[in-house]
């Protein structure tokens, strides 16, 4: 591995991490929490900020462009199922682990807004966006599974992805809970990376995180309710 090619692949990774690592510490020193879901909407932010820059205002290089309906139909189909399977797991964690996952003191307005619009779009950009797209030189290595070629930067976007979760913890969740989410997030991380891949667009990945933000909770309650 030269170092131009360990440069091209290090550098996008690092920047990753900064950009997480600066949501994350405003939300801890912030004195004041001024709206639910801030560290989200500096992900957004800053991702568009950075994406921009690199891209000296080319933004679509990062796969602002549309996508086929094709692409998103079977997507959402896989995320419905995907999605119907983890939460029959979560709910049984949640049993077992008497986690509350919930945001109880945020008006359910702002919860919804956020956790279906704000926080998908804001990771999705920063992930399956900028990060995945820089790691476009590592295309040709990867692993193929039951047919389905999955190359190397939807796996390390995928991975860093649901690592990003162990700031969980922080909030005094149950670790086995947080072990979960981290090993949900990297599988999602997958699925929306790869239909990134597959149309070259990142609105697909946006709607698969959304409609899985949305569908989580909506099993659940069916779950509690029924069971």
């Amino acid at each position: 591995m030269n170092k131009e090619f360990a440069y091209k692949t290090i550098k996008p990774i690092l920047i990753f991490i900064i950009l997480f690592s600066v949501g994350f510490v405003f939300q801890i020193i912030s004195c004041l929490r001024l709206f639910y879901g801030q560290r989200s909407l500096i992900y957004l932010i800053l991702s568009l900020f950075v994406m921009m820059v690199l891209s000296k205002g080319n933004i679509k290089m990062y796969g602002f462009k549309k996508a086929k309906i094709k692409i998103y139909i079977i997507s959402i189909l896989i995320t419905f199922i995907y999605v119907f399977i983890c939460s029959i797991v979560q709910f049984r964690l949640l049993q077992v682990c008497r986690s509350n996952s919930m945001d109880t003191d945020t008006p359910i307005f702002l919860l919804l807004f956020t956790s279906i619009i704000i926080a998908p779009v804001a990771e999705e950009f920063m992930t399956r966006g900028y990060l995945q797209t820089s790691l476009a030189h590592l295309n040709n290595k990867g692993i193929r599974l039951f047919k389905v070629y999955i190359n190397l930067p939807v796996i390390i976007s995928a991975l860093l992805f649901g690592l990003a979760h162990l700031g969980n913890l922080a909030s005094d969740s149950n670790f086995l809970f947080v072990f979960y989410i981290i090993i949900y997030s990297f599988l999602l991380g997958i699925i929306s990376g790869y239909f990134k891949e597959k149309s070259g667009s990142i609105y697909p990945s946006c709607a698969i995180h959304s409609f899985a933000n949305f569908l989580s909770p909506v099993f659940i309650s069916m779950f509690i309710h029924f069971f």
